[in-house]
């Protein structure tokens, strides 16, 4: 239930944000600016190589708790594998995640969210609006205060195994076991028992996992987030060991009664 309850918190806070971008859109088909650099484009040469032009200035735009970190249009050409012409059909203009770029190395870590210029009157895509989210700035307000216990917490990953947020291991790095990770990237909520903490350490563990269904719908092909719940086993029985010395101790208590009495 945690694991799910917080898929569906990171899921909403990115679908808002995939809303916000699509308003954008729609305000930038209005725009007399980038209407004029659209079709400016067009005109020259329907093959030109890309060619950004920034649009709106950051200062202006809405801030996704300060994570934006570029914002620019794009010619028709600019746009998603597999719907970047100006001819693809409409019922593929929503907003979507393009890219995932964890680079640990150069710890540039950036989300690209693209959505369409929406022409109304010619019926067809005319440019699109691509902004870019600073990742650690965006997921982690979101993912470091779920906590439980003292060391239960939640950590976002893709189905690569590649870590997008989590309070414990480096956005960037991965999850090396590919049986565990096999296990919690499935379509569905659930929990497992593993021996192995996702975390490095090869211990007794108990995982709760979900995916980010609203979300996953939105990425490239072939790519899915989920959320991982984890908390060390040694808390989570601790409790129960506790009861058991205690129920322990009652039953030699009186065996131990007849000794005393007897001296």
């Amino acid at each position: 239930a945690l694991a799910d309850g917080s898929a569906a918190k990171v899921d909403a806070e990115l679908q808002r944000i995939l809303t916000v971008d699509s308003i954008l859109a729609q305000h930038a088909a209005a725009d007399p600016e980038v209407r004029s650099y659209l079709f400016r484009k067009q005109s020259w040469n329907k093959n030109s190589s890309v060619v950004r032009f920034d649009w709106p200035p950051i200062t202006e735009t809405e801030s996704a708790i300060g994570s934006i970190k570029a914002s620019w249009v794009t010619g028709p050409e600019g746009g998603i594998d597999g719907i970047n012409t100006a001819t693809d059909s409409t019922e593929n203009t929503a907003a979507r995640v393009a890219e995932l770029d964890l680079n640990r190395a150069a710890q540039h870590h950036l989300l690209h969210i693209s959505a369409p210029i929406y022409d109304g009157k010619e019926n067809r895509p005319i440019g699109w609006l691509h902004r870019e989210y600073d990742v650690t700035k965006l997921f982690d307000p979101l993912i470091y205060p779920i906590r439980f216990g003292g060391t239960g917490h939640v950590m976002l990953i893709n189905n690569t195994g590649t870590i997008i947020s989590c309070p414990m291991l480096e956005t960037g790095s991965s999850i090396e076991d590919q049986v565990l990770l096999d296990r919690v990237t499935n379509d569905h909520a659930g929990w497992i028992t593993a021996e192995n903490d996702g975390h490095g350490r090869r211990v007794f563990s108990i995982i709760g996992y979900a995916p980010l269904t609203g979300v996953n719908s939105l990425l490239p092909l072939g790519e899915s987030w989920h959320m991982f719940a984890w908390q060390d086993s040694r808390e989570i029985f601790a409790p129960a060991k506790s009861l058991l010395m205690g129920v322990l101790l009652a039953g030699l208590l009186p065996l131990a009664a007849p000794s005393v009495s007897a001296q």
